[in-house]
């Protein structure tokens, strides 16, 4: 399973980091963390499991691009918090996680529509 953490340099982030990292359960599990500067987890360069991408959740490509082979995706961030832009940061968000999947539905119609093209 691959998961994507968003802005994963927040409290809440490295709990959930932690767990997925140390606990046995969560061996399997991938882990794609972006976030403005990734050398602050420069820790975790060197485990297998952990793919580190320096992105913006205001820059829909870098959502995209950090979330195009995610499973699960989380937002390390705190949602209540509208004062600081918030609200133009979800909304960002929601705009590729949208683009992503109208790209998808495209893309299965389009195989669908290819398999059946002699």
């Amino acid at each position: 399973m691959n998961v994507t953490i968003l802005a994963a340099n927040g409290q809440i982030a490295h709990l959930v980091e932690e767990r997925l990292l140390t606990e046995p359960t969560f061996k399997d599990i991938q882990l794609t963390l972006m976030l403005r500067h990734p050398e602050r987890l420069s820790e975790l360069n060197d485990n297998p499991r952990v793919t580190l991408l320096d992105g913006d959740l205001t820059n829909p490509t870098d959502v995209i691009q950090a979330t195009k082979d995610a499973d699960l995706i989380n937002i390390g961030r705190k949602s209540r918090d509208f004062s600081h832009g918030m609200d133009r940061l979800l909304l960002t968000s929601f705009r590729a996680f949208f683009y992503f999947i109208v790209l998808l539905i495209i893309d299965i119609l389009l195989n669908d529509l290819l398999a059946h093209i002699p």
